[in-house]
């Protein structure tokens, strides 16, 4: 094989690393942006829950997120959906601990008295909040890892081949 043949397949291996890095600290960002939102969204919904039953529709029909609408959420909301079957349609990036407590959470939505309701809502809410508070802290360190260790491989794999 000629050399001028390896340095681009070693040039292609670092930008695809590079790609790659970047493509998991976007995907780390649009996590905490979805959990930042979750956690803004529970807020509004303590302020809007009026009565046993109130209309999940009425719920989120003031309540503006490009996160939580980008992965769907809140458009199958508007669309009628109720709040368990949209966060289940939805493609939220969140861990899977964070997903079963707030499906958890949908599901059993609105089926008792305000006292109780807002007694969970504020649990649910205290547990995101410690899982977003945790995973601000650790993402950054996760992505410098992460991008060290692509771009290291390849740099080592591009040696190899040269």
């Amino acid at each position: 094989m000629n050399i001028p043949l390896r340095a681009m397949g070693a040039a292609m291996l670092l930008v695809v690393s590079v790609y790659l890095g970047r493509t998991y600290e976007r995907y780390c960002e649009r996590t905490l942006a979805e959990m930042s939102e979750i956690l803004r969204m529970l807020s509004h919904i303590r302020g809007k829950i009026c009565a046993f039953l109130c209309p999940q529709s009425s719920l989120l029909s003031d309540f503006y997120s490009d996160a939580l609408t980008d992965a769907g959420f809140l458009c199958k909301v508007r669309d009628g959906a109720t709040l368990k079957d949209a966060f289940e349609g939805s493609k939220l990036s969140l861990s899977r601990h964070d997903k079963r407590a707030l499906g958890a959470y949908f599901a059993d939505f609105g089926k008792r008295y305000k006292s109780e309701e807002i007694s969970r809502l504020d649990e649910i809410y205290r547990t995101l909040d410690e899982s977003f508070k945790s995973e601000r802290e650790r993402v950054p360190k996760d992505v410098k890892i992460a991008k060290t260790l692509l771009i290291a491989a390849s740099l080592g794999i591009s040696v190899l081949m040269i």
